[in-house]
């Protein structure tokens, strides 16, 4: 799903525009951001504003839902700044397949640059635990690229921009990033849905003894995602370390935008 993708596309944004903690200034996830600069002494106005968070409401908030579906919905931020919103919806067909649609609408401005904007959505379908069917549609300043993989007579393809990819040798049962699985931590290769990429991937695991709240990291080259989950195994909230000591961090959805 969309954090790996985007961890990378970060990434490419901090060493493009060289931004470093020195020049940040973080607000409390809980209260109004006020300002935040490039440089000592300077402040701009760069703010996640209203109609933005409208938009993010507009794209995310009620796709597909359905009684009885289950919802994930996230703030998405950077260090301290809320970006954007992810949602995932989770529902089951009527002949017993996992549906889970996902969109998310990320956007960055410092200073009057636009650092960037992600627009990300997806629709994957699940039988038996394994990934059958992926329709993800992803947009940034580079443009637009489409993944779908897809089962034919039982046999999976792969197509990304029109492009037919290579799936695993060996591997029948295929995931992508799916957090909200509980048997995320027994597989070592994970589908990235933005590239369509296979990303071989070591998983730890951690259990608090007294509230039974767990922790898995996903650790890759170059990069560490810590999921967490409630004590009945719901997946909570999750964060990533980016360049230049930043994080993108994901948490339960509240009413941080609306209080405002």
């Amino acid at each position: 799903m969309a954090p790996i993708a985007f961890h990378n596309l970060l990434t490419r944004v901090i060493r493009a525009t060289k931004l470093s903690r020195l020049g940040w200034t973080h607000q409390p996830a809980q209260a109004k951001p006020k300002t935040s600069g490039l440089t000592r002494g300077h402040k701009p106005k760069a703010r996640v504003r209203r109609p933005l968070l409208a938009i993010f409401t507009a794209l995310t908030l009620g796709h597909g839902v359905a009684n009885g579906d289950e919802i994930y919905t996230f703030d998405v931020f950077f260090d301290d700044r809320l970006i954007g919103e992810h949602q995932f919806v989770r529902s089951t067909s009527e002949t017993g397949e996992e549906i889970v649609t996902s969109r998310a609408s990320f956007a960055l401005k410092i200073l009057f640059f636009n650092a960037f904007k992600y627009e990300h959505s997806s629709r994957e379908m699940w039988r038996d635990g394994c990934l059958v069917e992926l329709e993800a549609t992803t947009n940034t300043k580079k443009g637009e690229q489409i993944t779908t993989l897809r089962s034919q007579s039982g046999e999976p393809s792969l197509i990304v921009n029109g492009e037919a990819k290579a799936l695993p040798n060996g591997d029948s049962c295929l995931s992508s990033f799916a957090y909200w699985r509980t048997d995320l931590r027994e597989r070592a290769l994970l589908m990235n849905a933005q590239s369509g990429d296979f990303v071989p991937v070591e998983m730890s695991t951690s259990t608090d003894p007294e509230t039974i709240e767990r922790r898995t990291i996903i650790a890759a080259n170059k990069l560490n995602i810590e999921v967490q989950y409630d004590g009945q195994g719901k997946w909570v909230g999750l964060q990533t370390a980016l360049p230049n000591d930043h994080q993108l961090t994901y948490r339960p959805k509240t009413n941080y935008a609306s209080a405002r």
